[in-house]
């Protein structure tokens, strides 16, 4: 099918191109995934897979400096509310998340607090650590950013204060 899309919109494509380009994007991409690289090229096949390799080296180098930040993120958040809060495990108490997140949602539903708390245990649960260490830091490791996105939320301001001043 990739060689039917290149033909149809590059049809004065060499056959050795072709075949290059075939051979490959085989186990790689999809045949429209590639063709952006050979539009963004003019449609030699060469360059094509030049950008192609060049773009997969900075999208690895990227995500390899997320997840470095993000852990990053993650550790100075437990350090910092850990000390505002005096506390070893702030993210399963109630008393330090916003008011509105303790109370129950609309029909009886559990709170955001409840669901929050809820979904860092499960997290907790499917690791199997010998010695998990602290607690808050083993909530956060196992947590994904998502979830830690929602407790920011939720903990209440004054031990996020010493957080939110660090990164900004």
């Amino acid at each position: 099918m990739l060689k039917h899309l290149l033909k149809k919109e590059y049809p004065s494509l060499r056959k050795a191109d072709y075949e290059k380009a075939v051979s490959f994007i085989e186990d790689k991409c999809s045949q429209y995934y590639f063709l952006d690289y050979m539009r963004t090229t003019g449609g030699d096949a060469g360059d094509a897979i030049e950008l192609y390799l060049l773009d997969d080296r900075l999208r690895t180098l990227l995500t390899q400096y997320l997840i470095r930040f993000e852990i990053q993120l993650k550790t100075d958040f437990v350090s910092l509310v850990e000390a505002s809060a005096y506390c070893s495990s702030f993210w399963e108490k109630r008393r330090f998340y916003l008011p509105d997140a303790r109370h129950p949602r609309s029909r009886g539903r559990a709170s955001k607090f409840h669901l929050t708390r809820k979904k860092i245990w499960w997290d907790i649960s499917r690791l199997r650590f010998a010695t998990p260490g602290p607690k808050n830091y083993l909530a956060m490791h196992s947590s994904s950013f998502g979830t830690f996105q929602e407790l920011f939320k939720l903990i209440d301001s004054p031990h996020k204060a010493p957080f939110i001043q660090t990164y900004t």
